[in-house]
């Protein structure tokens, strides 16, 4: 089917018609055009395919550190509702460590040889300072310290916490 003109009634109606014939013929996309279109659309993906690494990086971080603060709240009200005398030795600064697992959401383990284990926390008690006090050793009575060391098994990495539990009544 060919493609109709309107009329045009002048003596420019030749030239007209041919300018009207290759625009309306022109069908594509001239290579200048298509290679910088290309050009910038790389550019473009580059630049968020370039920052993917930051951003999951900073994802697996934050999550981490949401299962480290879960474990420390965990070992903080098992520490706030056990007698310290049961899990330490009498002497703070002698008693041996208390270990606890965790798997990589946090939830707490039997024991190390559970495969799922992906953190090994180091809990010790450690004797209250209370620095400038003339009653500090009054004082210690009434506040349990505990040291928590939590290892990731798989990279190694070591974070450490420092808890003050009340000594309500223990």
């Amino acid at each position: 089917m060919a493609m109709m003109f309107p009329r045009i009634a002048s003596s420019e109606e030749p030239r007209l018609q041919r300018r009207a014939c290759k625009f309306f013929l022109r069908g594509g996309f001239t290579l200048v055009e298509v290679t910088l279109a290309l050009g910038l659309t790389t550019f473009a993906v580059m630049a968020v395919v370039g920052l993917l690494p930051v951003g999951l990086g900073g994802l697996r971080q934050a999550a981490e550190d949401t299962v480290r603060a879960q474990i420390i709240k965990e070992m903080d009200a098992r520490l706030g509702m056990a007698d310290s005398s049961t899990l330490f030795a009498t002497t703070p600064g002698n008693s041996a460590p208390l270990q606890a697992w965790f798997n990589h959401d946090g939830q707490l383990l039997r024991s190390g040889t559970d495969p799922s284990a992906r953190f090994r926390v180091v809990t010790t008690q450690q004797a209250p300072q209370f620095p400038g006090s003339a009653n500090a050793n009054a004082a210690a009575d009434s506040l349990r310290v505990f040291q928590i060391q939590i290892e990731d098994l798989r990279t190694q990495a070591t974070n450490k916490a420092v808890l003050h539990v009340a000594n309500s009544g223990h």
